[in-house]
Protein backbone atom coordinates (compact mmCIF):
# COMPACT_ATOMS: atom_id res chain seq x y z
CA UNK A 1 0.00 0.00 0.00
CA UNK A 2 1.27 3.37 -0.31
CA UNK A 3 1.89 5.63 2.61
CA UNK A 4 0.24 8.79 3.16
CA UNK A 5 1.56 11.32 5.93
CA UNK A 6 0.69 11.15 9.28
CA UNK A 7 0.53 8.44 11.94
CA UNK A 8 -1.14 5.13 11.26
CA UNK A 9 -4.35 5.15 13.29
CA UNK A 10 -5.97 1.87 11.44
CA UNK A 11 -4.48 -1.12 9.69
CA UNK A 12 -6.72 -4.05 9.36
CA UNK A 13 -8.66 -6.83 6.92
CA UNK A 14 -11.90 -7.66 6.62
CA UNK A 15 -13.55 -10.04 4.47
CA UNK A 16 -16.48 -9.52 2.89
CA UNK A 17 -19.18 -12.36 4.03
CA UNK A 18 -22.35 -11.10 2.32
CA UNK A 19 -23.97 -12.45 -0.68
CA UNK A 20 -25.75 -8.95 -1.70
CA UNK A 21 -23.59 -6.25 -3.19
CA UNK A 22 -23.08 -3.25 -1.41
CA UNK A 23 -21.15 -0.23 -2.32
CA UNK A 24 -17.27 -0.04 -0.29
CA UNK A 25 -17.41 3.46 0.63
CA UNK A 26 -20.94 2.89 1.99
CA UNK A 27 -19.78 -0.48 3.61
CA UNK A 28 -16.67 1.03 5.59
CA UNK A 29 -18.66 3.77 6.58
CA UNK A 30 -20.94 1.71 8.81
CA UNK A 31 -18.18 -0.78 9.59
CA UNK A 32 -15.52 1.63 10.54
CA UNK A 33 -17.84 3.81 12.66
CA UNK A 34 -14.73 5.72 14.72
CA UNK A 35 -13.66 7.66 11.01
CA UNK A 36 -15.22 9.99 8.79
CA UNK A 37 -16.37 9.29 5.65
CA UNK A 38 -14.84 11.84 3.94
CA UNK A 39 -10.80 9.82 5.78
CA UNK A 40 -11.85 6.97 4.03
CA UNK A 41 -13.39 7.80 0.80
CA UNK A 42 -9.73 9.33 0.44
CA UNK A 43 -7.63 6.91 1.80
CA UNK A 44 -9.84 4.35 -1.23
CA UNK A 45 -8.71 7.39 -3.45
CA UNK A 46 -4.88 7.54 -2.22
CA UNK A 47 -4.90 3.43 -2.62
CA UNK A 48 -4.21 2.77 1.33
CA UNK A 49 -7.32 0.56 1.09
CA UNK A 50 -7.47 -2.31 -1.52
CA UNK A 51 -9.77 -4.88 -2.47
CA UNK A 52 -7.84 -8.15 -3.32
CA UNK A 53 -4.81 -6.48 -3.02
CA UNK A 54 -5.96 -4.01 -5.81
CA UNK A 55 -7.12 -0.44 -5.87
CA UNK A 56 -10.68 0.55 -6.79
CA UNK A 57 -13.18 3.27 -6.69
CA UNK A 58 -14.99 4.36 -4.05
CA UNK A 59 -18.54 3.07 -5.53
CA UNK A 60 -17.22 -0.61 -6.10
CA UNK A 61 -19.45 -2.93 -5.68
CA UNK A 62 -18.37 -5.84 -2.82
CA UNK A 63 -19.19 -9.23 -3.66
CA UNK A 64 -18.95 -12.30 -1.17
CA UNK A 65 -15.63 -13.31 0.01
CA UNK A 66 -13.85 -10.31 -1.25
CA UNK A 67 -11.01 -9.23 1.42
CA UNK A 68 -10.70 -5.34 2.12
CA UNK A 69 -7.18 -4.45 3.15
CA UNK A 70 -7.15 -1.14 4.98
CA UNK A 71 -4.78 1.60 6.38
CA UNK A 72 -5.92 4.68 7.51
CA UNK A 73 -3.63 7.79 8.05
CA UNK A 74 -4.09 11.19 10.03
CA UNK A 75 -3.14 12.81 13.25
CA UNK A 76 -4.01 10.83 16.52
CA UNK A 77 -6.06 12.71 18.69
CA UNK A 78 -7.57 12.34 22.43
CA UNK A 79 -10.55 13.83 24.34
CA UNK A 80 -10.70 17.66 22.86
CA UNK A 81 -14.29 19.60 23.25
CA UNK A 82 -15.05 21.14 19.83
CA UNK A 83 -18.10 22.40 18.31
CA UNK A 84 -20.79 20.43 16.48
CA UNK A 85 -24.34 21.27 15.55
CA UNK A 86 -27.28 19.82 17.39
CA UNK A 87 -30.64 19.99 17.43
CA UNK A 88 -31.65 20.54 21.80
CA UNK A 89 -34.99 19.16 22.73
CA UNK A 90 -34.25 19.74 26.48
CA UNK A 91 -31.85 21.57 28.70
CA UNK A 92 -31.40 22.49 32.22
CA UNK A 93 -28.77 22.41 34.97
CA UNK A 94 -28.91 19.08 35.51
CA UNK A 95 -29.70 16.89 31.84
CA UNK A 96 -29.25 17.86 28.41
CA UNK A 97 -31.93 15.96 26.02
CA UNK A 98 -30.43 15.64 21.97
CA UNK A 99 -32.11 14.49 19.06
CA UNK A 100 -28.63 12.62 17.56
CA UNK A 101 -28.73 13.14 13.56
CA UNK A 102 -26.82 9.97 11.96
CA UNK A 103 -23.50 9.85 10.84
CA UNK A 104 -22.36 11.37 14.66
CA UNK A 105 -20.59 9.00 17.02
CA UNK A 106 -21.55 9.18 20.23
CA UNK A 107 -18.17 9.05 21.90
CA UNK A 108 -14.30 8.43 20.52
CA UNK A 109 -13.29 4.72 20.91
CA UNK A 110 -9.98 3.07 21.17
CA UNK A 111 -8.32 6.90 22.43
CA UNK A 112 -7.87 7.65 18.69
CA UNK A 113 -10.66 9.12 15.91
CA UNK A 114 -10.80 11.80 13.21
CA UNK A 115 -14.62 13.24 13.59
CA UNK A 116 -15.98 15.50 15.99
CA UNK A 117 -17.97 13.15 18.55
CA UNK A 118 -21.33 14.09 20.58
CA UNK A 119 -19.62 14.22 23.46
CA UNK A 120 -16.95 16.18 22.52
CA UNK A 121 -19.39 18.76 20.48
CA UNK A 122 -21.62 18.41 23.92
CA UNK A 123 -18.22 19.30 26.21
CA UNK A 124 -18.09 22.27 24.26
CA UNK A 125 -21.47 23.68 24.71
CA UNK A 126 -21.78 22.79 28.22
CA UNK A 127 -20.53 21.62 31.30
CA UNK A 128 -21.31 18.13 31.82
CA UNK A 129 -20.20 15.29 34.47
CA UNK A 130 -16.91 14.18 34.79
CA UNK A 131 -17.64 10.36 34.95
CA UNK A 132 -16.70 8.49 32.38
CA UNK A 133 -14.00 11.54 31.12
CA UNK A 134 -11.27 8.68 31.37
CA UNK A 135 -12.76 6.45 28.59
CA UNK A 136 -13.44 9.74 26.56
CA UNK A 137 -17.06 10.14 27.10
CA UNK A 138 -17.54 12.60 30.27
CA UNK A 139 -21.78 12.41 30.88
CA UNK A 140 -22.97 9.78 28.59
CA UNK A 141 -25.20 7.76 30.29
CA UNK A 142 -26.26 5.58 26.97
CA UNK A 143 -25.36 5.32 23.57
CA UNK A 144 -26.81 5.24 20.16
CA UNK A 145 -25.27 3.25 17.10
CA UNK A 146 -23.63 5.67 14.49
CA UNK A 147 -26.35 5.96 12.26
CA UNK A 148 -29.37 5.53 14.31
CA UNK A 149 -31.40 8.72 14.77
CA UNK A 150 -32.83 10.25 17.95
CA UNK A 151 -32.93 10.83 21.83
CA UNK A 152 -30.37 10.71 23.95
CA UNK A 153 -29.70 12.27 27.54
CA UNK A 154 -26.37 13.62 28.69
CA UNK A 155 -25.70 14.11 32.29
CA UNK A 156 -24.19 18.12 33.14
CA UNK A 157 -23.47 16.82 36.91
CA UNK A 158 -22.04 13.80 38.21
CA UNK A 159 -25.56 13.82 40.92
CA UNK A 160 -27.30 13.52 37.66
CA UNK A 161 -25.29 10.90 35.76
CA UNK A 162 -24.91 8.53 39.03
CA UNK A 163 -29.29 9.01 39.19
CA UNK A 164 -29.69 8.57 35.33
CA UNK A 165 -27.56 5.41 35.06
CA UNK A 166 -29.01 3.62 37.90
CA UNK A 167 -32.05 3.98 35.89
CA UNK A 168 -31.15 2.62 32.54
CA UNK A 169 -29.36 -0.18 34.78
CA UNK A 170 -32.70 -1.08 36.52
CA UNK A 171 -34.44 -0.57 33.74
CA UNK A 172 -36.88 2.09 34.70
CA UNK A 173 -35.60 4.46 32.01
CA UNK A 174 -37.90 3.57 28.84
CA UNK A 175 -36.41 4.08 25.32
CA UNK A 176 -38.32 3.29 22.07
CA UNK A 177 -37.61 3.29 18.70
CA UNK A 178 -39.26 3.68 15.27
CA UNK A 179 -38.01 1.17 12.77
CA UNK A 180 -38.78 0.81 8.92
CA UNK A 181 -38.75 -3.30 8.41
CA UNK A 182 -38.45 -5.04 5.08
CA UNK A 183 -39.21 -8.73 4.93
CA UNK A 184 -42.59 -10.29 5.97
CA UNK A 185 -44.03 -9.26 9.36
CA UNK A 186 -45.88 -12.10 10.85
CA UNK A 187 -47.43 -10.96 13.85
CA UNK A 188 -49.03 -8.12 15.16
CA UNK A 189 -46.92 -7.62 18.32
CA UNK A 190 -44.06 -10.04 19.51
CA UNK A 191 -41.65 -9.80 22.44
CA UNK A 192 -38.04 -11.40 21.28
CA UNK A 193 -35.68 -12.34 24.42
CA UNK A 194 -32.67 -14.02 23.03
CA UNK A 195 -28.94 -14.15 24.08
CA UNK A 196 -26.51 -12.44 21.97
CA UNK A 197 -22.89 -12.29 21.61
CA UNK A 198 -20.15 -11.11 19.29
CA UNK A 199 -20.05 -12.79 15.80
CA UNK A 200 -17.41 -15.53 15.87
CA UNK A 201 -16.73 -14.73 11.99
CA UNK A 202 -17.03 -11.25 11.15
CA UNK A 203 -16.30 -9.05 14.76
CA UNK A 204 -18.38 -6.10 13.91
CA UNK A 205 -21.47 -7.60 14.12
CA UNK A 206 -23.33 -9.69 16.65
CA UNK A 207 -25.16 -12.48 16.70
CA UNK A 208 -27.92 -14.87 18.52
CA UNK A 209 -27.16 -17.77 20.20
CA UNK A 210 -28.83 -20.37 22.36
CA UNK A 211 -28.85 -20.55 25.56
CA UNK A 212 -26.58 -23.85 25.79
CA UNK A 213 -24.21 -22.80 23.18
CA UNK A 214 -23.78 -19.00 24.78
CA UNK A 215 -20.27 -18.10 25.39
CA UNK A 216 -19.71 -16.05 28.95
CA UNK A 217 -19.94 -12.75 27.35
CA UNK A 218 -23.08 -13.22 25.84
CA UNK A 219 -25.72 -10.85 27.23
CA UNK A 220 -29.22 -11.30 27.29
CA UNK A 221 -31.82 -9.12 25.05
CA UNK A 222 -35.55 -8.47 25.63
CA UNK A 223 -37.27 -6.16 22.80
CA UNK A 224 -41.28 -5.72 22.28
CA UNK A 225 -42.04 -5.38 18.49
CA UNK A 226 -45.29 -3.94 17.43
CA UNK A 227 -46.42 -3.67 14.33
CA UNK A 228 -47.79 0.09 13.55
CA UNK A 229 -48.43 -0.30 9.42
CA UNK A 230 -47.77 -2.72 6.65
CA UNK A 231 -47.03 -1.44 2.92
CA UNK A 232 -46.66 -2.85 -0.36
CA UNK A 233 -48.30 -6.42 0.30
CA UNK A 234 -47.12 -6.98 3.61
CA UNK A 235 -43.15 -6.67 2.45
CA UNK A 236 -42.21 -3.59 4.48
CA UNK A 237 -43.28 -2.50 8.26
CA UNK A 238 -43.23 0.44 10.12
CA UNK A 239 -42.36 -1.23 13.85
CA UNK A 240 -42.49 0.50 17.08
CA UNK A 241 -39.38 -1.26 19.64
CA UNK A 242 -40.08 -0.85 23.14
CA UNK A 243 -36.58 -1.87 24.65
CA UNK A 244 -35.99 -3.41 27.76
CA UNK A 245 -31.91 -3.68 27.58
CA UNK A 246 -29.45 -1.97 26.20
CA UNK A 247 -27.56 -4.58 23.85
CA UNK A 248 -25.10 -3.45 21.47
CA UNK A 249 -27.29 -3.65 17.79
CA UNK A 250 -30.04 -4.80 19.70
CA UNK A 251 -33.04 -4.19 17.48
CA UNK A 252 -30.63 -4.76 14.46
CA UNK A 253 -29.63 -8.38 14.88
CA UNK A 254 -33.27 -9.39 16.84
CA UNK A 255 -35.07 -8.08 13.26
CA UNK A 256 -32.66 -10.36 11.59
CA UNK A 257 -32.71 -13.09 13.67
CA UNK A 258 -37.17 -13.03 12.99
CA UNK A 259 -36.01 -12.79 8.77
CA UNK A 260 -36.69 -9.11 8.44
CA UNK A 261 -33.84 -6.12 8.45
CA UNK A 262 -33.94 -2.59 9.11
CA UNK A 263 -33.83 -0.55 5.86
CA UNK A 264 -30.47 1.05 4.89
CA UNK A 265 -28.74 -1.46 7.37
CA UNK A 266 -25.27 -2.33 5.54
CA UNK A 267 -24.52 -4.93 8.24
CA UNK A 268 -27.81 -6.90 8.91
CA UNK A 269 -29.45 -5.78 5.27
CA UNK A 270 -31.63 -8.44 3.76
CA UNK A 271 -31.23 -8.74 0.15
CA UNK A 272 -33.91 -6.16 -1.55
CA UNK A 273 -37.00 -7.99 -3.50
CA UNK A 274 -36.15 -6.01 -6.87
CA UNK A 275 -38.77 -8.55 -9.05
CA UNK A 276 -41.77 -7.65 -6.67
CA UNK A 277 -40.67 -3.92 -6.47
CA UNK A 278 -40.57 -3.30 -10.46
CA UNK A 279 -43.52 -1.61 -9.81
CA UNK A 280 -42.34 1.02 -7.18
CA UNK A 281 -38.81 2.45 -9.02
CA UNK A 282 -39.00 5.64 -6.85
CA UNK A 283 -38.89 3.01 -3.57
CA UNK A 284 -35.82 1.25 -5.17
CA UNK A 285 -34.39 4.71 -6.15
CA UNK A 286 -34.66 5.46 -1.88
CA UNK A 287 -33.57 2.53 -0.97
CA UNK A 288 -30.21 2.61 -3.46
CA UNK A 289 -29.52 6.40 -2.36
CA UNK A 290 -29.47 5.57 1.34
CA UNK A 291 -26.57 6.12 3.60
CA UNK A 292 -28.34 5.67 6.82
CA UNK A 293 -30.17 3.44 8.49
CA UNK A 294 -33.89 3.78 9.32
CA UNK A 295 -33.97 3.08 12.65
CA UNK A 296 -34.90 6.28 15.48
CA UNK A 297 -34.95 6.47 19.02
CA UNK A 298 -38.64 8.45 19.36
CA UNK A 299 -39.40 8.39 22.48
CA UNK A 300 -37.64 8.98 26.22
CA UNK A 301 -38.59 8.30 29.54
CA UNK A 302 -36.99 8.87 32.66
CA UNK A 303 -37.43 10.47 36.08
CA UNK A 304 -35.81 13.76 36.96
CA UNK A 305 -32.21 13.06 38.78
CA UNK A 306 -33.74 16.58 40.97
CA UNK A 307 -36.83 17.12 40.73
CA UNK A 308 -38.00 13.47 40.48
CA UNK A 309 -40.61 14.07 38.29
CA UNK A 310 -41.28 11.47 35.74
CA UNK A 311 -40.06 13.45 32.36
CA UNK A 312 -41.47 11.65 28.62
CA UNK A 313 -39.80 13.41 25.29
CA UNK A 314 -40.54 13.06 21.77
CA UNK A 315 -38.50 13.37 18.67
CA UNK A 316 -40.09 13.28 14.75
CA UNK A 317 -37.85 11.07 12.54
CA UNK A 318 -35.40 12.85 10.91
CA UNK A 319 -35.82 13.77 6.96
CA UNK A 320 -34.63 10.75 5.21
CA UNK A 321 -37.25 8.81 7.12
CA UNK A 322 -40.18 11.25 6.21
CA UNK A 323 -38.99 10.94 2.63
CA UNK A 324 -39.93 7.32 2.99
CA UNK A 325 -43.09 7.50 4.55
CA UNK A 326 -44.35 9.95 2.20
CA UNK A 327 -43.66 7.35 0.04
CA UNK A 328 -45.23 4.18 1.46
CA UNK A 329 -48.17 6.29 3.17
CA UNK A 330 -50.41 5.25 0.00
CA UNK A 331 -49.71 1.57 0.83
CA UNK A 332 -50.35 1.70 3.98
CA UNK A 333 -52.61 -0.52 6.82
CA UNK A 334 -53.17 2.51 8.78
CA UNK A 335 -52.36 5.99 6.76
CA UNK A 336 -53.93 8.16 9.43
CA UNK A 337 -51.65 7.06 12.08
CA UNK A 338 -48.79 7.56 9.38
CA UNK A 339 -49.97 10.96 8.43
CA UNK A 340 -49.94 11.77 12.77
CA UNK A 341 -46.08 10.64 12.77
CA UNK A 342 -45.33 12.95 9.45
CA UNK A 343 -46.62 15.84 11.55
CA UNK A 344 -44.75 14.88 14.99
CA UNK A 345 -47.60 13.88 16.69
CA UNK A 346 -46.08 11.23 18.00
CA UNK A 347 -48.81 10.47 21.20
CA UNK A 348 -50.52 8.74 18.99
CA UNK A 349 -48.23 5.94 19.18
CA UNK A 350 -49.84 5.54 22.86
CA UNK A 351 -46.54 5.75 24.81
CA UNK A 352 -48.17 5.94 28.75
CA UNK A 353 -46.27 8.40 31.12
CA UNK A 354 -44.44 7.06 33.66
Amino acid sequence: MNHNSGNLLLSKKIQYDNDNEVRLDQFLVNSLQDYSRSLIQKSIKNKTILVNQKPVKPNYLLKQNDMIQIELFGTVTTFEPKPLDFEVVYEDSEILVINKEAGVIVHPGAGTHAITTLAEGVAHYSQVSSIGKEEFRPGVVHRLDKDTTGLIVIAKTDTAHQHLAEQFQVKSAKRYYLALAQGKWTTPTITVEKWQQRHNKDRRKMMIVDEELKLKSAKLAKTEFTQISSFINGRFSLLLANLWSGRTHQIRVQLHDQGNSVVGDPVYKLKVDTQHLRSHPKLLSLISDLNEQLLHAFCLQLIHPMTHKPMIFYAKPHQRFIEFLDFLKPFSSNPDIIGDIQEGKLECLGISPQ
